[in-house]
């Protein structure tokens, strides 16, 4: 397991490319936000439109806490929050749209079907899914999944595992 701050953007670039899948230690949201800036800048060229990266874990494990720190680093400057509520919710960064999705109180394929998401999956932005589970034959398979899980809640309760993978 790679701690987050050892991890090199070539293993990052490796992942992207569906070369290899990583497991990575984040002891803190800092580190969380700091290796979600790395990949938001790998990603944030004119290939980035129509990026999709899932994020599935339990609740608390730190996924809002990566689309906060992917946001920011794309530019946005506005504050960052779970769209549990009302969906979904969209982020104008510098040079690209981030759809920010959380599917979380949903309860079937076909209510996600009925919203139309699949034109934002393949539109011009990067969609950041939360809780994608009930979407996964709606997505594209080449989407990025990144896995939270926490390591120890009693006595690391900052600390979580991160498996990322194509």
């Amino acid at each position: 397991m790679i701690r987050c701050p050892d991890l090199l953007n070539a293993d990052l670039q490796a992942v992207l490319h569906g070369k290899k899948s990583l497991q990575l230690h984040s002891a803190s949201p800092a580190e969380t936000r700091a290796l979600a800036a790395r990949l938001a800048q790998l990603m944030s060229g004119a290939n980035a439109k129509g990026e999709v990266i899932l994020l599935l874990g339990d609740l608390g494990s730190g996924k809002t806490t990566f689309v906060q720190g992917f946001c920011q680093a794309l530019g946005v400057k506005e504050k960052i929050t779970s769209p549990t509520f009302t969906l979904m919710h969209v982020y104008h960064g510098a040079a690209i749209a981030i759809y920010h999705f959380d599917f979380y109180r949903l309860t079937s394929g076909a209510a996600i079907a009925g919203l139309g998401c699949e034109e934002y999956f393949e539109g011009d932005g990067i969609s950041l899914i939360e809780w994608p589970e009930l979407a996964l034959p709606l997505l594209p398979p080449r989407a990025l999944r990144l896995k939270f899980s926490l390591i120890d809640f009693v006595n690391q309760p900052e600390a979580r595992v991160i498996e990322i993978a194509r």
